[in-house]
This record gives C-alpha cells, structure tokens and sequence, in this order.
C-alpha cells in the first residue's frame, strides 16, 4: 500500500514539465543567468529581500572565477541553472541558496565566508 502512495507521489510530481524556455539556448553569461534567477524568485516569493541570494551568488561567482567546463563556459552557469530550477519549482530562498552552493563545500574555506 505504502508503495503505491509513493508511485503515485513521484508520477504526480515529476512530470519533466520544468519550463526551458528561461534559460537562453547560448547561455555562457552567468550574469544574465542571475538576473533570470531574481526575476523567476520575485515572481512568487512575498519577499522582495534578495541579499541572501545575492550574496550567495556573488561568494560562489568568486569561488568559481577561474573554473571553466570542457566545452570553456564558466563553471558558474551550473550552480545558476540549478538554482533557477530550485526557483522553478518555488522553493524558498534558503533552498535556492543550497543550489548556488553546488559543489562550493569540496573548496577551502567556504565555512568562514558563510
């Protein structure tokens, strides 16, 4: 019985519907990313109060800067694309927050900065 109620849950809720459409089809600016991420999170959150997010983003664009992907994008758009899923599905700005982080806990130091 347990198990169908699960079924169910994760039919319901991965649907693979999130909206691609915001993220630019060449999108190797992180910048333009972010602004996308404050517009997705302004859309639903009660709270115009973006310093958190602000913030995180900026700690990992540093952490990043010299990071480059095979294909030579900036690492950074990772943590970006994945905070604006984060956004996507509502979540709270703690929970965005968490994705701009991807992968910062393997670098030095992070605890201090946070």
């Amino acid at each position: 019985m347990e198990e169908e109620k699960t079924v169910g849950l994760v039919e319901t809720f991965d649907t693979g519907e999130l909206s691609t459409e915001l993220i630019p089809p060449n999108f190797t600016d992180p910048d333009d990313l972010f602004e996308i991420l404050k517009k997705t999170v302004s859309s639903y959150h009660p709270s115009n109060d973006l310093e958190m997010i602000n913030k995180a983003y900026e700690l990992a664009k540093d952490a990043h800067k010299d990071q480059k992907r095979k294909s030579g994008e900036p690492y950074l758009i990772h943590p970006v694309c994945v905070a604006i899923i984060l956004a996507q599905l509502e979540m709270d700005k703690e929970t965005i927050v968490g994705g701009c982080f991807t992968m910062l806990l393997k670098i030095q130091n992070i605890r201090q900065k946070i």
